[in-house]
Parts: structure tokens; sequence; C-alpha cells
């Protein structure tokens, strides 16, 4: 494709920081779409086949909210638990109790997930810490039932340990929202790709991508395209195909010629 074939400017954006929601903000806060009306881009997935686009109208992946929990004890002798307000046992039962905000307070039909990825207590055998950490994330495709997550997360936290004579700091990272694709201009690149990938319907992605933040200020449009390895994303044995890479210069070389098409329509 040539420069001058291309009716009206296109702009590729080379983001850092996808994880931790800090890229999309960061290009937003500068100025990286004054003047920019549509927008496309992908995620690679290694369990699709190379030349493969899955694709969907409306919520891809979901919003994600984070959270990194201390909670604030008296340590003492692990032979005398007596003279402490033990944040260990706190923490076992917060890590039962939050998953109560999936089970009990969010409809089973409706998308939510609750994780605790991360703990941490104490550094030896015979002595009860003074603080125990918990650290996780949640992720929905439903605005109310983010909402009701946080409010829930945060009366069970503090309720715990006040129930254990204790206290806890929260600190809430709240990210994206939900990846939710324009149904136009999806309808208009399915057309446009179709002779060139292997267009298959997109399954809900309970991950999240600050890409959500740049359709929050213009139309977008994000997809799957497959690279064809093994494992998932973020596993120790994820591999890809570089052949996979033509596909993703092709889709955006097309994906710029329409949406310049589109929004002149």
């Amino acid at each position: 494709m040539h420069e001058a074939d291309l009716n009206g400017t296109v702009r590729l954006i080379f983001q850092p920081a996808e994880e931790g929601h800090r890229g999309a903000k960061m290009m937003i806060d500068n100025g990286v779409l004054a003047g920019v009306r549509a927008i496309a881009g992908f995620h690679n997935m290694p369990n699709l086949p190379v030349g493969t686009l899955a694709m969907k109208s409306g919520p891809l992946m979901a919003s994600n909210d984070n959270f990194d929990v201390t909670i604030l004890g008296q340590g003492a002798h692990a032979a005398m638990p007596e003279a402490s307000h033990d944040p260990i046992v706190t923490l076992g039962e917060l890590i039962s109790n939050l998953q109560t905000i999936r089970s009990r307070n969010i409809a089973p039909d409706a998308a939510l997930v609750l994780t605790i990825a991360a703990v941490q207590a104490g550094t030896t055998f015979n002595v009860i810490p003074n603080t125990a950490n918990l650290r996780g994330t949640i992720r929905t495709f439903n605005t109310a039932n983010r909402d009701l997550a946080k409010v829930r997360f945060y009366d069970i936290v503090r309720a715990t340990a006040k129930m254990n004579q204790q206290t806890a700091t929260i600190d809430w990272d709240r990210g994206p929202s939900c990846v939710n694709n324009n149904a136009a201009l999806t309808a208009v690149l399915s057309r446009v790709l179709k002779d060139d990938f292997d267009i298959v319907p997109a399954q809900l992605c309970n991950a999240d991508d600050d890409f959500a933040l740049y359709q929050e200020c213009i139309p977008g449009f994000y997809g799957f395209l497959g690279s064809g390895g093994n494992g998932t994303l973020h596993q120790s044995n994820y591999r890809c195909d570089d052949a996979g890479l033509t596909y993703g210069a092709r889709f955006h070389e097309l994906a710029a010629t329409a949406l310049l098409k589109w929004v002149r329509a």
C-alpha cells in the first residue's frame, strides 16, 4: 500500500504498558486520539490457527478491577496465639468470604470472576505476623455488577477484619471498562476482511485490555487474531507461529482503508 492511495490520514499507535492499565491512558492523555474518528486492533490468540480472525460486536473482553488488601493484626509467639490478633486466620476467612460476592450477590447466569492470585503472610514457623496481604482481580461485563462487587468487597473485608479485632487497608485499582465493539464498524470490517481471513465467532473473554479506553472515546473494533501456537495467554508454555505476523500486517492495511471510507460515509 502507498500513502498516496489513502483517502485520509491513518495513525498507527505503538503503545507501551497494556498490562497495568497505564498505556492507553497515557497515550490518550498525550493526544493520540486527537482528530481520530475510529480505531481498530486485535490481540493474538495462540489457540486459534494462523489466518483465523475471531470477531463479534458488543462486549468482547471484561472490565478489570484489581485489589490489594493488607490486614493489620497483632503478632505473637506461635505457641501463644491468645496474645495475638492473628491476621493469617483473617486472611483465610477472607479468601472464602469474598467468594460469596460471586455465589450470593450476582445472578448465576451473569459473568463475574473474582480471583485471589497472591497471598503473603509471615516469615517463619514460630511467629504469628503483624500483617497479612492478599491481591487479586475482579472481571465482569456488566457495569451494575461491577459496582456492586466493589461495594460488597469493601463491606466483607472491613467486617471480617473487625470480627477478628483487626483492621484492613484496601488499595483499589479501577481498570478499563469492557472491550465493547461498535456494531456498525464490526459489520463493515467483517465484509472487508472475509476474503483474506477465516472469520469465526469470537467468544467472550474474561481477560481485559485497555483498548477499551480508546473505545470509550471513539467507535472501535477489537478482534482475536490466530497465532497458531500452544498454551494460552500468560502461560509459561505459550508459543506462537511467526507466520501470523503477515496476517497482522494485512489486517491493519485492510482495516485502515475500510475505516477511512466508513468515517467519510
